[in-house]
């Protein structure tokens, strides 16, 4: 695998994170606005759930702009 492939493919999946990510936050949010947010976020689930779906977010972020470099001198 070369590494214009691993770029790509560290972009796709650092893609998907990003939509899982978003995705579940707006599935918490709704969840919370259905229940009211204050007895959301006292439950530990809900602020675990908080918690995760951000780091997906930031794990995403992560694999879209800390990509291996091309080097001009690998052939």
């Amino acid at each position: 695998m070369n590494i214009k492939e691993k770029r790509a493919n560290m972009l796709v999946f650092g893609i998907v994170l990003l939509i899982l990510g978003v995705g579940l936050e707006l599935i918490f949010f709704s969840i919370a606005y259905v229940i009211g947010l204050e007895l959301f976020y006292q439950t530990t689930i809900g602020t675990l759930s908080l918690i995760g779906s951000s780091f997906l977010i930031f794990l995403g972020i992560m694999f879209c702009v800390f990509r291996p470099q091309e080097n001009e001198f690998d052939d």
